[in-house]
């Protein structure tokens, strides 16, 4: 037998005992967090600001370092936790099941390697259906957040994924197949309590457990019981700065009142709808879901000509609270900065403090007989 089916075996025998045990719950009490100084970087700590690194800017991140559950302190140390299963070959998957309370971003993940650890590993993240990662990144071996390969590490995604609340998620990573040693906690109560840490849960899975194991690189599916593993969710519900949304004409979330036609062959994405100004009673939309409140950049662009009016409206709306209208000259073309194939004019910078970021074009404008284009608008998160 191989050491992942002895591995199993052990797990499926340590999973009928916590099924046995009667009880279940929601566990909020205090669930603390140790600042871990990353290696050169003496100036950053986990759970505080830290460097922009992959377009995450300073962000805050709500992760766990240590279990306290009815009095017991579970830690990373030795003196404190002596089931670090050393010395098995690395040829798992290690995952935690997470569930978030509000829509955020994961932007990498964090694992605990012990001190005779080493190795390279590799950070998954998978939607609960199993499939594909939706995300891979690499363990660095140098660098903030690398340490020296043993202790807590993280690695953050090349791009932060967006959560939804009340969804679930795995996070996961896959062991070194030679070198690797990992820390895992060994408790019934793992297998019965949710894990609660402000918006972030570790849900119990009706007595399945908080975590979960498999093949390495394969999303993992076995329960793990009474099993905890070192591997966090870097998450937070603040946005990466710099994240931009385009909404075009026809794309969902525009939405047009009055008769538009559509001017094929020119514009952003290969099309603009245009409309005979009047009297103001036509709209064209566009809104945007804000996950994170801030301040957003908003641009727009249209294909300029001679018969455009001189002076289209735009509204820019938090929710349903009007912020500014701009006059934009479409007879002029729009050129801040160029994107997409096309140039963008910006309407200005807004703080949103709702959920949606409106943007409204009317058909009111001069001179009679011009049109008023509608093409596609921009969005760029620019602060918290």
């Amino acid at each position: 037998m191989n050491s992942l089916g002895k591995f199993m075996i052990a797990l499926s025998v340590l999973l009928c005992a916590s099924l046995a045990m009667a009880g279940s719950g929601r566990r909020e009490g205090p669930v603390t967090s140790t600042p871990k100084v990353w290696g050169s970087n003496g100036s950053c700590q986990w759970g505080t600001n830290c460097p922009a690194v992959n377009g995450s800017g300073g962000i805050s991140f709500d992760r766990v370092y240590e279990f306290q559950l009815g009095g017991t302190t579970y830690a990373v140390d030795p003196s404190l936790d002596s089931n670090y299963l050393l010395g098995v070959s690395g040829n798992f998957e290690l995952g935690c099941v997470m569930e978030f309370g509000e829509n955020g971003y994961i932007y990498g993940a964090a694992i605990h390697i012990p001190a005779t650890g080493g190795g390279t590993q590799i950070a998954n993240m998978w939607n609960i259906g199993g499939g594909a990662a939706i995300e891979s990144k690499t363990f660095a071996t140098t660098g903030p957040g690398a340490d020296d390969e043993t202790g807590w590490r993280e690695q953050r995604f090349d791009t932060p994924r967006p959560v939804v609340a009340g969804t679930r998620y795995v996070i996961s990573y896959t062991m070194d197949a030679v070198n690797d040693k990992r820390s895992t906690v060994t408790d019934p109560v793992f297998a019965t309590v949710d894990l609660v840490n402000g918006n972030v849960t570790w849900p119990a899975n009706q007595g399945l457990g908080n975590c979960v194991f498999g093949t390495r690189g394969v999303f993992p599916t076995s329960p793990a019981g009474g099993r905890h593993y070192y591997v966090e969710a870097m998450y937070s519900q603040e946005g990466p700065i710099g994240e931009v949304f385009t909404i075009d004409n026809g794309a969902t979330g525009y939405v047009e009142v009055g008769v538009w036609l559509v001017q094929p062959g020119f514009g952003f994405e290969g099309d603009f709808a245009y409309k005979d100004v009047a009297a103001g009673a036509a709209t064209a939309t566009w809104t945007f879901d804000v996950t994170t409140p801030g301040t957003y950049r908003v641009s727009a662009t249209w294909e300029e000509f001679a018969n455009r009016t001189v002076d289209a409206p735009y509204t820019v709306l938090d929710g349903v609270t009007p912020l500014e209208t701009v006059l934009i000259n479409q007879t002029v073309a729009a050129a801040d900065f160029t994107e997409g194939g096309v140039g963008w004019d910006d309407l200005g910078t807004y703080s949103i403090a709702g959920s949606s970021l409106v943007v409204r074009l009317t058909d009111l404008g001069l001179p009679g007989g011009a049109r008023v284009i509608a093409d596609a608008i921009r969005v760029e998160r620019t602060g918290n």
